[in-house]
């Protein structure tokens, strides 16, 4: 259990482990359904993000230039940056880019998980800096954002990450709803 950014005695910090919903297929398949690429530009991007990945990581973008410098698999938020690096058309309106948003919009459709772009003005932001340090945050990309009918809203890209989710509920000693939220929109929070 984390408490004010320590670690308790006795607590072994759990390996990141990636939800099967956040694999790079499953991702694309997410938005072969909605609409958004084809399946063809769906292989592409699979056959692509070693190489973009490679390439994101050199210039900081990607999990190791970050403090979860080896921590984090291939895949979920991770993939995302694949796409949105590669400035892809919308399939269903090819004017429009993918844009990060949308791919989380429609990733919150597809697993019945409410999706919330963040106000920063409307944070509560003893609850966010009091709740778990801000190393915990940003190694997790979990945000707090307000108590709501006795449960903790908690921003997350990657939904699945129980074993943190649960740490928050011990320390906080609320039940945690987690609403998906932008990637971007959570970094740019937590080192602010």
């Amino acid at each position: 259990m984390i408490l004010n950014g320590n670690a308790s005695p006795g607590y072994t910090p759990m390996p990141y482990r990636t939800d099967k919903r956040l694999s790079s297929r499953a991702i694309c398949k997410v938005l072969v359904d909605a609409g958004l690429i084809s399946a063809a530009q769906a292989g592409e991007l699979l056959q692509k993000e070693p190489k973009i990945r490679k390439l994101l990581e050199k210039q900081g973008s990607g999990p190791s230039g970050s403090d979860r410098a080896g921590t984090m698999p291939r895949g979920g938020p991770w993939f995302i940056d694949t796409l949105l690096y590669l400035q892809l058309e919308r399939l269903d309106q090819p004017s429009k880019k993918i844009d990060e948003d949308l791919v989380y919009k429609t990733l919150a459709r597809a697993w019945k998980i409410p999706y919330q772009k963040i106000d920063p003005l409307k944070l509560e932001l003893s609850l966010v800096t009091g709740t778990i340090s801000k190393s915990f945050a940003a190694r997790h990309l979990l945000l707090p954002l307000r108590v709501d009918e006795g449960k903790l809203v908690v921003a997350a890209c990657d939904p699945f990450n129980d074993e943190a989710i649960k740490d928050i509920e011990m320390v906080s000693k609320l039940r945690v709803k987690i609403v998906l939220s932008a990637k971007s929109d959570i970094e740019k929070l937590i080192n602010e």
